[in-house]
């Protein structure tokens, strides 16, 4: 298996790999399944989403996660511990000693020698993740403010964005206690407290505020935020990062009220609250009452419709929207198509798309909203 190692790593996207050697390829690949674990767990961790039990037989080397039966929904930032071999989430020590040291440890022993030789000192692959894992869960907190898709890369590398993350990092986590440990209850038993503050709502209100006031915004989150210096250093640096927005997104011919208006829809849509997947009293009193509908007719239709609804009303993300618009919200048809509500920053317009079955979003969208323009320009 360790000759095939190379060949099963990931690798770097849009890096031409033509005449590297064996051994560039696995160090290329090494750190490119690190950075891969790094993005997913951080993207994973700002949307309140806590896979539960880390190791490395529940991470593939691709970079993907496996097997969800842990796999928990929160709507806050709580410390939770969801199995006693586990830590809380959001640790990245959890993941150097639970998923990392297996995998590098085993390496090291059965590695050809050819790639042994090129292994860097484990601490400095922990390192690299934690570093990135870090860097990775600020960008994607600034990203739920409302950046648009297309110039994300760009701009939340950016030094205000940087700042910004660091200060939302301090707002969504701060008022909480020591470790939450379920795992000794039924989740549904245990209270999760929350926070001090409120991320959904203060990126709402401040994304409805009017971007070139200061005084506006400040008295949009007042009350979100009453920490006066807290509340005045993230104002100020929400308003360079989306004011620098505004002029990446007029290049690709998104007006101010548009990029306002997007800004809006985006951050609504990234930090609703999940409550559909929530494990608490309610969802599991409806989990029960479609079991016991499914024990009578034996109908599994029940339970697949059931769980395809509760994903449905808690989706946050179409990754096959189409460029430079927000996905609002999607049903889906008795025969199997969909129906999206979509916001089109390029000509500042709320329209519905209808997705047939066997059609990708993005291509159906791209289809409807060209046509749009054209009949605009015509």
């Amino acid at each position: 298996a360790m000759k095939r190692l190379v060949a099963a790593l990931p690798k770097p996207k849009n890096m031409n790999l033509t005449g590297r050697t064996q051994q560039e390829l696995f160090i290329l690949g090494l750190y490119e399944t690190i950075d891969r674990q790094a993005i997913q767990n951080a993207y994973m961790w700002a949307h309140k989403i806590y896979h539960g039990a880390t190791s490395s037989s529940n991470a593939a080397i691709d970079g993907r996660a496996l097997d969800f039966g842990t796999l928990s929904f929160f709507h806050g930032y709580a410390p939770v511990q969801i199995i006693p071999d586990d830590g809380p989430n959001g640790d990245a020590k959890t993941f150097v000693q639970e998923l990392w040291r297996d995998v590098f440890e085993a390496w090291e022993k059965v590695l050809p020698p050819e790639l042994k030789a090129v292994f860097p000192a484990k601490q400095s692959l922990y390192d690299h993740f934690t570093k990135k894992y870090e860097l990775e869960r600020r960008k994607e907190l600034v990203r739920m403010g409302g950046v648009i898709n297309e110039i994300v890369p760009e701009l939340t590398s950016s030094p205000e964005a940087r700042a910004l993350g660091e200060t939302v990092f301090t707002i969504a986590t701060a008022g909480y206690g020591p470790t939450i440990e379920v795992w000794q209850k039924p989740m549904e038993e245990i209270p999760i407290p929350p926070g001090r503050y409120n991320l959904e709502n203060i990126y709402n209100a401040m994304a409805a505020a009017d971007l070139k006031s200061e005084l506006a915004m400040n008295q949009a989150v007042a009350a979100l935020l009453p920490d006066a210096a807290l509340r005045q250093t993230f104002v100020s640096q929400y308003k360079a990062v989306f004011l620098k927005q505004r002029v990446l997104a007029e290049k690709l011919g998104v007006s101010a009220i548009a990029e306002s208006n997007y800004r809006r829809a985006a951050a609504s849509m990234r930090n609703k609250a999940m409550d559909q997947v929530i494990k608490d009293e309610n969802s599991w009193k409806r989990m029960d009452d479609v079991l016991l509908k499914y024990r009578n007719t034996r109908d599994s239709s029940l339970i697949q419709n059931f769980v395809q609804s509760r994903v449905d009303l808690s989706r946050r993300e179409f990754r096959d929207a189409a460029p430079l618009t927000v996905v609002l919200s999607e049903k889906r048809s008795g025969n199997g198509d969909r129906v999206r509500e979509v916001f089109d920053a390029r000509d500042n317009k709320m329209r519905t798309i209808n997705i047939p079955l066997n059609k990708s979003g993005v291509q159906q969208q791209m289809q409807e909203c060209e046509k749009k323009l054209v009949e605009k320009a015509a």
